[in-house]
Formats: structure tokens, C-alpha cells, sequence
């Protein structure tokens, strides 16, 4: 984690820590535990953000093996999903992507930077907010 000027910077497999549930990527895709959330530190619920971060959602190095979905495959994210909090989300970023969050700014804000995507989603994995590389958001 990088910290200066009210910018805090959380890179790859320390982002699934800043919300209050954390995907076991690991052991999910390579011992081949069951998808469950674990206690995630929730930084952004300092800030009043109930979210889980789920990174590398874009991953294609799987070969035979689908990795997308923060290696989790395209179906099997539904089922930690239904599990989360009533009125939380989840914050899914793609590969080659950073979300830099600036609570100090005027007014607050949220940049999305990189080459894919932050998916915002609530309650259903199929219907989620896209928010492309170059977007800021209050």
C-alpha cells in the first residue's frame, strides 16, 4: 500500500484485503477449496464503502482453464456473491487496472486507471456498473 497526498494506492493481491470479505484466490483455484469469503481488513469502511474487492478479474492465463473471474471461472463468483451483506458491494477490477481511492480530494473521489474495467455490482453478478480505465467518480 502507497500512502501520500490523501491517495492511497492498494496493487493486486493486497486490494482484496481493503474490504471487509476477501476471496481466498489460492486456494479456491489452485487447492481447490470451495469459494467463501474471509475477513478482509475493510479500509474502505472507514470511508463508509461495505465493499469487497475482487481483483485480476480479466485474468486469461489459465489456458485450458478459465481464470477469468478472479480466477474463480465465470460461474462459481455467484455463490460467494449471494453470501455478501444486504447493502454491500462488490468491487470487481480487471488485470491491468488500478483504482485509486482520494477521500482527501474536494469533493472526494474515485479514479479508475489502466487498460480494463471496475465493475460495480450488488445482489447479481450479471447486472453490474462498468466503469472504464480514464473515469473519475465522486
Amino acid at each position: 500500500m502507497a500512502r501520500g497526498h490523501g491517495v492511497t494506492v492498494m496493487a493486486s493481491a493486497a486490494a482484496c484485503t481493503v474490504g471487509f470479505a476477501a476471496l481466498p484466490v489460492y486456494e479456491v483455484y489452485r487447492a481447490g477449496h470451495p469459494p467463501a469469503w474471509l475477513t478482509g481488513l475493510d479500509l474502505l469502511g472507514a470511508l463508509g464503502l461495505p465493499v469487497a474487492v475482487i481483483p485480476h478479474h480479466t485474468n486469461a492465463e489459465g489456458g485450458t482453464h478459465d481464470t477469468r473471474f478472479c480466477y474463480l471461472g465465470e460461474l462459481r463468483p455467484a455463490g460467494p456473491e449471494r453470501e455478501l451483506p444486504d447493502g454491500s458491494t462488490a468491487l470487481e477490477i480487471d488485470e491491468h487496472t488500478a483504482v485509486v481511492v482520494e477521500p482527501d480530494a474536494s469533493p472526494a473521489r474515485v479514479r479508475v486507471w489502466g487498460r480494463g474495467v471496475m465493475t460495480i455490482r450488488r445482489r447479481g453478478w450479471r447486472a453490474g456498473v462498468l466503469v472504464p480505465g480514464g473515469t473519475t467518480l465522486p
